[in-house]
């Protein structure tokens, strides 16, 4: 059977990179969202934007699929591939099984324990202080996250900008 192999990416992360919730990425870039506003605004907070591929994937299916809106979907996608935008997509395979843990410890979304994880585990290895900010909509489900294994990360509520 043949060998498909990926190499691995060394990624610079700037001490106050952001990684982004799909809710982010969904409320950004459509407009008649109801939190379109706060969500227009983490671009202005910081440099650089974190952004795992499963958030991306899910943003383009709620986008494009649920919403039927091309547009928004393109204008993601654009933004995504643009330089100016300081975006960086990571995935990280090996991680799953920490992942699929979480997610059947905390039942929470695959998304949710994916975003809590990297959020730790980049903080861990790039030793961030204070730990490296996860934007979001809805923090239930990262903070449960957080809690069940003691992960370093700090959520920022974009309704409310509130940091913790």
């Amino acid at each position: 059977m043949p060998l498909f192999d990926t190499e691995s990416v060394q990624v610079e992360v700037a001490r106050t990179a952001v990684v982004l919730d799909t809710n982010v990425l969904v409320g950004a870039f459509c407009p008649d969202d109801q939190h379109h506003e706060y969500c227009r605004l983490i671009f202005e907070m910081d440099d650089q934007f974190l952004v795992p591929i499963p958030v991306l994937v899910e943003a383009w299916g709620m986008l494009v699929g649920k919403l039927r809106r091309w547009d928004y979907g393109t204008n993601l996608l654009n933004w995504i591939v643009n330089p100016g935008s300081n975006v960086v997509v990571l995935h990280d395979p090996k991680e799953v099984q920490e992942i699929d843990s979480l997610i059947r410890e905390v039942h929470v979304d695959c998304v949710d324990a994916l975003l809590a994880y990297l959020a730790h585990s980049l903080s861990e290895k790039c030793r961030l202080k204070p730990p490296i900010r996860v934007a979001t909509l809805d923090t239930s489900d990262l903070l449960k996250c957080r809690i069940a294994r003691t992960l370093r990360l700090t959520l920022v509520d974009l309704r409310t900008l509130d940091e913790f």
